[in-house]
């Protein structure tokens, strides 16, 4: 559903879809170093920027995307599902490679 409201990929984007890193093993660099390795692949296959989506009740994750150089282009604002789905927006977030 929430598909609708993500940005569309062009050509020379990639799209990462989902970051997870175990709640016992956060804080040790495993997501950074994930993100790390993956850009590096996304500019070996050619790619020049790559963008996400994070909601407003994961801050520690919109910690470290702007760490890594991503910045907000845009807020998606959900009033109708905040009870449901448990967050009220998502920033949808760029990063060049």
């Amino acid at each position: 559903m929430f598909k609708i409201f993500s940005a569309k990929v062009k050509h020379n984007e990639i799209r990462i879809d989902a970051v997870a890193v175990r709640d016992d093993l956060r804080g040790l660099s495993i997501g950074t170093a994930m993100l790390k390795y993956f850009f590096d692949f996304a500019r070996t296959e050619g790619f020049e920027k790559t963008y996400l989506e994070v909601v407003d009740t994961n801050p520690r994750a919109k910690k470290l995307y702007e760490r890594l150089g991503f910045v907000r282009k845009k807020t998606n604002r959900f009033y109708f599902l905040t009870a449901g789905a448990g967050f009220s927006s998502q920033d949808i977030m760029y990063r060049q490679l």
